[in-house]
C-alpha cells in the first residue's frame, strides 16, 4: 500500500448523516461495481482519458461516491479521497477500496487543506445540497491552481423534464432539493471564480416518455446513442439531455 500524506482533518470521524441503510448500500454497491456508477461506465471511460492530463499520484477527491465504482477505478492511478456524509456508505465501500482515504463530512464543509487536491469529482451530488454555492466555495479552496472539477447533475432544461414534469427522474428522486437550470449553474460557478472549460448534457434515458411510441422502441432508439456518445465524447454540447455536465478549471489557464 502506498504511503499517504493526504492533508485531512480527521479521516476516522464518525457522526450523524446516515441517509441510507445497509441493505440499500449493499444493493447500490454491488450494482455499481457490476454496471458502473449508475450504469454509466461509458462516461467513466471518457473521464479516465480526460484525467490523463494529471500525472500519476495526483490527488483526486470524490464527493458523494455512491457505490465506490469510480474510486475503485481511479485509485489505481491517483491518490484518492472519498468524502461522504454516510458512515454506513463509507464502511461499505472501504471494504474494496483499500487505497482510498475516507472522510465522513458534508460536501458543503470539505475538511481538507487549501490547495491540496488536483481533481474533484461530484457525480449526482450537488442537487442534494441546499447550498451548492458552499460546495463550490470549498472546492475552489481545496483545489490547486489549474485543478479540475467534474460535476454531473439533473438537467432542468432537458426534454424529459418538459415532457414528464413531476414524474421526471430529476424531480421524483428523494432528496433532490437543488435541481437548477443551466444558466443558474453557469452564474454560480463563475461567481465562485471557476472557468467553465466544457459543458453540455447526455442523452434521453428516462424511459418511458409520454409519446405515442412503444417503450421497447424508445429503448432501441435512445439507449445505443447514449452508450456510444458517452464512451467517445462523455457528453454533447447541447442542452436537451437528462443530465447536465460541466468541467470547471481553477486558475488563470484559459478554458478550451
Amino acid at each position: 500500500m502506498r504511503t499517504r500524506e493526504i492533508p485531512a482533518a480527521n479521516p476516522n470521524h464518525v457522526g450523524e448523516g446516515d441517509v441510507y441503510d445497509e441493505r440499500y448500500l449493499d444493493i447500490l454497491t454491488r450494482k455499481g461495481r457490476i454496471l458502473g456508477q449508475h450504469g454509466r461506465w461509458f462516461l467513466y471511460s471518457y473521464l479516465s482519458r480526460k484525467l490523463r492530463e494529471f500525472s500519476e499520484g495526483s490527488t483526486l477527491l470524490e464527493v458523494g461516491f455512491g457505490s465506490g465504482y469510480s474510486l475503485q477505478r481511479f485509485e489505481k492511478r491517483y491518490r484518492t479521497i472519498g468524502l461522504d456524509i454516510s458512515a454506513i456508505g463509507i464502511k461499505s465501500v472501504r471494504t474494496f477500496c483499500k487505497r482510498t482515504l475516507f472522510l465522513q463530512a458534508s460536501a458543503e464543509k470539505i475538511p481538507l487543506r487549501s490547495n491540496s487536491c488536483d481533481i474533484i469529482i461530484a457525480m449526482d451530488i450537488v442537487e442534494h445540497l441546499r447550498s451548492p454555492e458552499e460546495f463550490l466555495r470549498c472546492a475552489k479552496a481545496v483545489l490547486k491552481k489549474d485543478g479540475l472539477v467534474f460535476v454531473s447533475t439533473p438537467n432542468a432544461d432537458s426534454v424529459g423534464a418538459k415532457l414528464k414534469g413531476p414524474n421526471w427522474a430529476g424531480s421524483r428522486a428523494p432528496g433532490h432539493v437543488g435541481v437548477r437550470h443551466a444558466p443558474e449553474w453557469r452564474a454560480m460557478v463563475k461567481s465562485n471564480g471557476f472557468a467553465i472549460e466544457r459543458e453540455g448534457s447526455d442523452f434521453l434515458w428516462d424511459i418511458p416518455y409520454p409519446i405515442p411510441v412503444p417503450v421497447l422502441l424508445q429503448k432501441a432508439v435512445l439507449i445505443p446513442p447514449r452508450l456510444v456518445i458517452g464512451a467517445l465524447f462523455g457528453f454533447m454540447p447541447w442542452k436537451f439531455g437528462e443530465n447536465y455536465y460541466f468541467i470547471l478549471r481553477k486558475g488563470t489557464r484559459d478554458a478550451q
